[in-house]
């Protein structure tokens, strides 16, 4: 008997492999961008979540100066308002400095503004924090997504839909009362 017959093993299984279903590694900068988009809409989102707290405290702030002309606190708001604003930018942009300082916002929020904060910063968090997003929030990425196609994203109605109902809750529970006292 030779060798070679007794190497084979006739009841292996084939070495077929269908190239549909390996996962291949992107090459152009358009399957990078495909490959990590939904961490950067996460991040983008939790960039919008901020800025909507950034709108709202200084609504606030001025809100107060107004009713009872409270300077002191105005300036420390307003002052927090811009900082959070700037940090919503960098979080739009994916500038990977807005990571920790995200993290370190979003904890308080989740402390103090239950159980909406809570839900909304655990999101936050896990948009920040995710691998991905270790990728998404670095220079060489943003090089890449100069380098790719501008992807459009259509938003579902569904999306509109929530968004509308935590305003209109939002304004239910803050807003209107505030014009009530």
């Amino acid at each position: 008997m030779s060798t070679e017959l007794s190497e084979v093993n006739p009841y292996a299984t084939p070495a077929f492999v269908d190239e549909r279903t390996v996962e291949k590694a992107p090459t152009g900068a358009d399957q990078i961008r495909r490959q990590y988009r939904k961490s950067e809409q996460a991040i983008s989102s939790s960039g919008t979540f901020i800025g909507c707290v950034a709108i709202f405290v200084g609504i606030c702030a001025f809100f107060e100066h107004v009713d009872y002309g409270e300077t002191g606190t105005f300036f420390v708001e307003v002052a927090v308002a811009v900082l959070l604003g700037s940090l919503c930018y960098g979080l739009w942009s994916c500038q990977s400095w807005a990571r920790w300082p995200a993290v370190i916002v979003v904890i308080p929020m989740m402390i103090f503004g239950f159980p909406i904060g809570t839900v909304l910063g655990v999101c936050v968090l896990h948009a920040v924090l995710c691998k991905k997003s270790r990728f998404v929030l670095t220079a060489k990425y943003r090089k890449i997504c100069r380098q790719a196609k501008r992807h459009s994203n259509k938003t579902t109605p569904a999306t509109w839909i929530v968004l509308g109902m935590i305003s209109l809750a939002f304004a239910a529970m803050y807003v209107i009362p505030a014009f009530i006292n």
